[in-house]
């Protein structure tokens, strides 16, 4: 796996973090006090990564963010505690399969048709629209995005830290 602009190969911190859990704590716990996200870990280097189709297309290609290890630790921690929350206070649908652990697409799938066999068998009408919002999270006004946690209770250095992790510095 490369390195992100940092230099640091997500296999080195694998291999150290075991070693340096008090200066990350304490480097994480300034960033979300400040609300602040060091320019070094938002910087990103962005390559283009083959997906399918003619090599010679551009259109074939989508671009992959390479961040600092260090801020990809963070932002786990961050989302993993961020769902904690939204979990506990009943803020995520049980409909919701995007985006959550052990909740795929096929789950999602598989609740539907399940849905369906029994409107079906009760011979009562279900109207389905799937919509493939892909291409829509390319375009996310983070300005607006950060109206979500704020509604949701999520203020102060987090908040902050939030809004200030969207303004990636691309390189």
């Amino acid at each position: 796996m490369s390195s992100g602009p940092d230099g640091y190969p997500p296999y080195l911190l694998k291999n150290i973090v075991s070693t340096i859990p008090s200066p990350l704590c304490l480097l994480f716990q300034s960033c979300l006090s400040t609300g602040r996200v060091p320019t070094a870990m938002k910087t990103s280097h962005i390559i283009p990564f083959y997906k399918k189709g003619d090599s010679s297309d551009t259109s074939d290609y989508h671009p992959i963010s390479l961040t600092s290890v260090f801020c990809k630790l963070m932002e786990r921690i961050v989302v993993s505690e961020m769902l904690n929350y939204l979990k506990n206070r009943s803020f995520i649908s049980k409909q919701q399969h995007g985006f959550l652990s052990k909740r795929s697409m096929a789950a999602n799938l598989l609740a539907s048709l399940n849905d369906w066999t029994i409107s079906f068998e009760n011979a009562t009408h279900q109207m389905v629209a799937y919509i493939d919002i892909a291409k829509a999270f390319d375009s996310v006004c983070h300005s607006k995005l950060i109206t979500k946690p704020r509604h949701y209770g999520i203020r102060s250095g987090l908040l902050q830290w939030i809004s200030d992790f969207c303004q990636v510095i691309f390189i």
